[in-house]
């Protein structure tokens, strides 16, 4: 470390009040995110399959519009990832998606 910066460590007794109080919030933010990948997990392949269907039922002029297509190719990518065991489509994955499907204004 240089220019002035200084660590600073805290311990805790094993009964510390702060202690404890942040374990236990750490422990509840831990189980709630467990909670919802458990959800995402059968939730997202269900809404992606409904997605597909009402895809599916749009007239063929409908389905290219860039909103439908943009969202489409979004949830299609996610869901291949989520399948291979992969993260989240992330923001430069977006920005490529949009701007295919919404042209950049050229100045």
């Amino acid at each position: 470390m240089g220019g002035g910066e200084t660590l600073t460590k805290i311990w805790h007794a094993p009964d510390c009040a702060t202690h404890l109080e942040w374990q236990q919030r750490m422990q509840a933010g831990a189980e709630k995110a467990r909670q919802e990948e458990e959800w995402a997990a059968v939730a997202f392949p269900a809404g992606y399959a409904r997605l597909q269907k009402a895809l599916g039922e749009l007239p063929a002029e409908q389905r290219g519009t860039p909103f439908v297509a943009a969202l489409a190719e979004l949830a299609e990518l996610q869901a291949t990832r989520r399948a291979s065991g992969g993260g989240f489509v992330i923001l430069p994955e977006w920005a490529e998606i949009f701007d295919r499907h919404f042209l950049p204004v050229q100045p």
